[in-house]
C-alpha cells in the first residue's frame, strides 16, 4: 500500500536507513555539515510517528503521486533519497508547491516543518513513478574535481532519471561506495572525474563491477552494451551541460546494461 507505515522500528532497520543516507552524502561546506546524532534521532522520530499511525488508515494530509497534481507540474520538487532532510532540501523549496518522494522515504522532523513553512504539499510517490519507465537509479559522483554537480543532477532529474549525488575527494572511498550499490543489478554510477584512467582501473577491481569511459552518446551506448556497464566515468573538464546530460542521458536511460552472456563468467 502505498503511503503505509514500515514494519518496525527495529535497531537494524533504523541503522540501515541512516547508514544508507549518510554513506552516500558528502557536506560541501560547514553550512551542510551533518550531525550524526541528530539524524539518528530525527529518523528514529519519524519512525515511531509511522507506526502510531494506523497503517490501514489513508493519511489525507499526505497525498499520494495517483491523487495530486499533474505529474509535470513545473512547481513539483522530486527527491529519490530514503531519508529526506533538511539539508537536502536547503535553497531547493522557491516556487515548490509538492515534494514527491519514495513511497518508503522518511522525512525527518525538521524537513516536515520546513515544508509546512512553505505550505508544500508532501506527495509519496509509487515505484512505477518514482523515476522513468526503464530507467536506472543513479549514484552521480564527483571525485576530486572542481565541477559542480548539482546543475547536471537537476538536469537529468528533469528527464525523468532518478539521481543520487555525491562528492568526494577520494577516488578509493568513491569506487568502494559505488560497488556497494550497483551490485544490486538496478543501480547505476556515474563519476565525474580528471582522473579517468585511475577511476577505471579502481572500479574495475571490485567483482560485480564493469566500468567503462567514453565522452559521446553514441560511443557510451556501444561501450555500455559491450561489456553490460554499470559504472561510467567522464571527465566533465571542457564538456558543456548539455554534452554532459547526452552522454549520462545515453548510459542511464535504457537503465541497467545485461551483461553478454559469454562475459558472465568473468564479468558478472
Amino acid at each position: 500500500m502505498v503511503g503505509q507505515a514500515p514494519p518496525d522500528i527495529s535497531a537494524d532497520n533504523t541503522f540501515t536507513i541512516v547508514r544508507h543516507s549518510l554513506t552516500y552524502r558528502t557536506p560541501t561546506d560547514t553550512e551542510m555539515t551533518i550531525d550524526v546524532n541528530q539524524i539518528v534521532r530525527e529518523v528514529i522520530a519519524e519512525l515511531e510517528r509511522r507506526q502510531a499511525a494506523d497503517a490501514d488508515a489513508p493519511d489525507a494530509s499526505t497525498p499520494t503521486a495517483d491523487s495530486a497534481a499533474p505529474k509535470d507540474d513545473p512547481r513539483e520538487l522530486v527527491v529519490y533519497s530514503r531519508v529526506v532532510t533538511l539539508a537536502e532540501l536547503r535553497d531547493r523549496l522557491s516556487q515548490i508547491r509538492r515534494l514527491v518522494v519514495p513511497p518508503d522515504a522518511v522525512i525527518t522532523p525538521a524537513a516536515r516543518d520546513a515544508l509546512a513553512d512553505r505550505n508544500v504539499s508532501l506527495v509519496f510517490g509509487t515505484a512505477d513513478t518514482s523515476t522513468a519507465a526503464g530507467a536506472a537509479r543513479v549514484l552521480l559522483i564527483a571525485a576530486r574535481t572542481g565541477f559542480d554537480p548539482s546543475v547536471l543532477a537537476e538536469a537529468l532529474r528533469g528527464e525523468g532519471i532518478g539521481v543520487e549525488m555525491q562528492e568526494s575527494d577520494c577516488l578509493i572511498r568513491s569506487t568502494d561506495a559505488l560497488a556497494a550499490r550497483v551490485r544490486d543489478g538496478r543501480t547505476l554510477a556515474v563519476v565525474l572525474t580528471p582522473d579517468v584512467a585511475a577511476a577505471l582501473c579502481l572500479a574495475n577491481r571490485h567483482s560485480g563491477v564493469r566500468a567503462v569511459s567514453a565522452t559521446e552518446a553514441g560511443a557510451v551506448a556501444a561501450a555500455a552494451r559491450g561489456v553490460g556497464a554499470n559504472v561510467l566515468v567522464v571527465d566533465p573538464q571542457g564538456r558543456g551541460l548539455f554534452q554532459l546530460k547526452q552522454t549520462i542521458g545515453a548510459f542511464c536511460r535504457p537503465g541497467p546494461w545485461p551483461c553478454p552472456e559469454p562475459l558472465q563468467p568473468r564479468l558478472g
